[in-house]
């Protein structure tokens, strides 16, 4: 039902986007209005399968599969496009319209009906139709033209009544089409002629045309510097710069292009940005109203400019690190980075269509899962949160040992927060030595939600008399959100009230001369002080086993000289 050529069609303030030897479609800019539609699902596949229509307040897509999904002004229905599969679109100004797959009555139009523009001819089969301001124009199954809707400036009468024709764009109040074959002045517009914008040159051959609002552009079959515009130039529309193109789009008041090096080139108005073309390499361009939308070679789809109603959405990425200062990488056209805030979220925007990898970083995190996937995004995504693991080291200062008065006093009568190592067990007179290591936790954000708690102690040296995990029972671990007492060991920290007793034990088994506790139950991960200062007390079961010998170990304290070497409290939360 194409011809093998380009096919592109414009509407009022719009552009379509096509691609040599692809049929393709323009777009319509539509004045404000009200409601707003964001992008449905939809999936981009293949450029050569796909057409892209910016109009002024939305933007409609044909997708792979044949079916439509537009999005931003729904104003009566605008960005509601019908279910069924079609083979051509058009946005236009206040309505949209497209072919539906299959011959008979093919061309379907909705939104505004401000003048029958919503009301194609019974009876006849369309290849492709444009979608004006408040006029349609179609190219019927054999070639011929059928315009429709608003007709005060003959755009609707003076449609050419006889030739054969691949291609039709309509704008603001005319219309031009492309005639077959190929040859000079091939391209004939008709409808208002107050800017020129109906008037093509003579004696050139055109491959392209695109009908912008009172400004037209096309391409020639030929040459260097081969796009030629005419019609209204206030803004420079009409002005195109040097070089090759490869399609055009004509826009509200400005115009797109697509270079022969696959680079989109833009001018004209720029009032919303939607002349200030991203970089990288694209399939196709379409110039809406104030904004303009690209299909890159990745198959991402890209908008710029005004977005007021959302014609021009991308989708943003958000969640939560677990850290401030996480720095947090992708790749979109170039490498890219997101740092999280003082509570750890974050957020960015990515083209529709996107797919890639986002991997966060802060040294002396792990995160999980190390990165998150992400494949063909076409809605937002909140919630990509990271569980993040942090290490703490004990206080050199805060932490050491404290050792039993007498046998059965059950209180602190000698302590040394100065040694580089802490004792665990029992000594000749059958006093109990403990412990205790103090984390400053102060870090953790204040709504974290603590998943994992583990402590790990460094043996040092050789065990004094019998190995206390098998004569003493198991080596339980007290918690105490602040500190004991105060801040600095003290002998009341012996029997000092916990916020909550063996929330843990320690395996017996070391690793590299490491012991570490089981996970932390859940009465202990609550219990983890997020403002300040977290305190554990370490002691065996038994507090001695009556031989009157000693039997304990030494381990590494907040004092040692090597850091690696210290106590470890390791943590994993998230925050919701």
């Amino acid at each position: 039902m194409y011809s093998n050529r380009l096919i592109v069609i414009f509407c009022i303030s719009c552009v379509l986007l096509a691609l040599v030897g692809l049929p393709l479609q323009r777009v319509l800019a539509a004045p404000a209005s009200k409601g707003a539609n964001l992008p449905p699902s939809r999936r981009v596949a293949s450029a050569l399968l796909e057409i892209i229509s910016a109009g002024k307040w939305n933007t409609c897509w044909l997708q792979n599969d044949s079916t439509i999904a537009c999005w931003g002004d729904n104003t009566l229905g605008l960005s509601t496009p019908p279910l069924g599969t079609f083979i051509n679109v058009s946005a236009g100004n206040r309505h949209a319209c497209a072919v539906k797959t299959g011959g008979g009555d093919n061309a379907v139009c909705w939104g505004e009906d401000t003048s029958g523009d919503t009301q194609p001819p019974l009876s006849t089969t369309f290849a492709q139709v444009a979608a004006g301001y408040y006029h349609t124009c179609g190219v019927k199954s054999g070639g011929s033209l059928a315009c429709w809707g608003d007709d005060i400036y003959n755009q609707v009468t003076n449609t050419p009544a006889v030739g054969t024709f691949t291609q039709v764009s309509a704008g603001a109040y005319h219309s031009c089409a492309l005639k077959s074959p190929v040859g000079p002045d091939d391209v004939v517009c008709w409808g208002d002629i107050s800017l020129g914008q109906s008037t093509p040159p003579l004696g050139m051959t055109f491959t392209q045309v695109s009908a912008g609002a009172f400004h037209t552009c096309a391409l020639k079959s030929s040459g260097v510097d081969n796009v030629v515009c005419w019609g209204d130039n206030s803004y420079g529309q009409a002005a195109p710069p040097a070089g090759t193109f490869t399609q055009v789009s004509a826009g509200g008041s400005h115009t797109c292009g697509l270079k022969n090096d696959a680079t989109v080139a833009c001018w004209g108005f720029n009032g919303s940005l939607q002349s200030a073309a991203p970089s990288g390499t694209f399939t196709q361009v379409s110039a809406g109203g104030l904004h303009t939308c690209g299909l890159r070679t990745s198959g991402a789809l890209t908008c710029w400019g005004d977005n007021a109603f959302g014609q021009a959405s991308t989708f943003t990425i958000s969640g939560n690190a677990g850290a401030s200062g996480v720095t947090l990488s992708y790749f979109d056209s170039i490498d890219k980075t997101v740092m999280t805030d003082a509570n750890g979220n974050f957020f960015f925007q990515v083209e529709y269509n996107w797919s890639g990898t986002l991997t966060p970083s802060k040294a002396g995190v792990t995160f999980t899962p190390a990165s998150r996937s992400f494949i063909s995004l076409t809605a937002d995504q909140p919630g990509q949160n990271y569980a993040a693991t942090v290490s703490f080291t004990s206080i050199g200062k805060q932490d050491g040992w404290v050792l039993e008065s007498t046998e059965f006093s059950g209180v602190g009568g000698w302590k040394d927060a100065l040694a580089t190592t802490f004792i665990l067990g029992d000594d000749n007179y059958n006093r109990q030595y403990r412990a205790i290591l103090s984390f400053n936790t102060a870090s953790l954000p204040d709504s974290a939600n603590i998943q994992y708690a583990q402590l790990k102690i460094k043996k040092s040296g050789v065990t004094t008399g019998s190995n206390p995990f098998t004569k003493l029972g198991k080596l339980w671990v007290d918690i105490r959100t602040g500190s004991f007492g105060t801040l600095s060991l003290a002998l009341t920290d012996f029997k000092a009230n916990a916020s909550a007793a063996k929330v843990t034990y320690f395996n017996k088994a070391a690793s590299s001369t490491w012991y570490s506790t089981y996970p932390v139950n859940a009465t202990g991960l609550t219990k983890v002080n997020k403002i300040g200062v977290t305190q554990f007390r370490l002691y065996f079961a038994l507090d001695d086993n009556n031989n009157v010998a000693s039997d304990y170990m030494n381990f590494f304290s907040g004092n040692y000289g090597t850091l690696a070497s210290r106590p470890q409290l390791i943590i994993t939360y998230n925050v919701p």
